[in-house]
């Protein structure tokens, strides 16, 4: 009988202990949240021409359409490149351009191009296909977009009824003394990314 006591207890003591530990509890919540962005999209719009150059010469095709060079410029064929980035206005979009370091004439023959002046990059971002004297340049041929109050910010535009920008290019070509006649062509690639 003693021993029956001894373990009633031992059993009462550990469920009044198990009771007791079961009784203490705490909880707390947090809210979540999502914001959802339209899915971002990039569209060649404008091929870059460089138009016209002369051997022995340098051409440089500015963002906004200014044309500079060594001799013998011509404005004939010319045109800004453009491409159309379409994001979720306020969101949070880095652009990097991938350049090229020669155009081709299909065979063995390049000439030189670079999309920086010397100072200033030949790429840029604004909110008119149209004019780019507004147009933000990029730095190192890179990006993050702002809406022009707000760092980070894709600005509220609309472009082919959808939110957007665009994205400006020119280019600076050298001619060699010895450059062979003819057509010279390269791609050029934009690359959007939501950050």
């Amino acid at each position: 009988m003693k021993n029956l006591v001894k373990f009633s207890f031992v059993v009462a003591f550990f469920a009044a202990i198990g009771f007791s530990a079961n009784a203490q509890t705490d909880n707390a919540t947090i809210s979540v949240g999502a914001k959802v962005y339209d899915q971002i999209s990039v569209d060649g719009f404008r091929n870059l021409e460089i138009g016209q150059v002369m051997i022995n010469t340098v051409k440089t095709v500015d963002i906004d359409g200014t044309i500079t060079g060594s001799a013998g410029i011509s404005g004939s064929g010319v045109q800004v490149g453009v491409f159309k980035v379409f994001a979720g206005a306020g969101s949070d979009v880095t652009l990097d351009f991938t350049d090229i370091s020669t155009l081709s004439d299909g065979g063995s023959n390049t000439m030189a191009i670079t999309f920086n002046d010397g100072s200033n990059d030949l790429v840029g971002y604004g909110l008119d296909p149209d004019d780019a004297s507004a147009a933000v340049r990029f730095s190192s041929l890179s990006a993050i977009v702002a809406d022009g109050v707000t760092a980070n910010k894709f600005p509220t535009n609309t472009i082919d009824s959808k939110n957007g920008i665009v994205v400006y290019v020119g280019a600076k070509v050298t001619a060699a003394s010895d450059q062979a006649s003819g057509t010279y062509t390269g791609t050029v690639t934009l690359t959007a990314t939501y950050n």
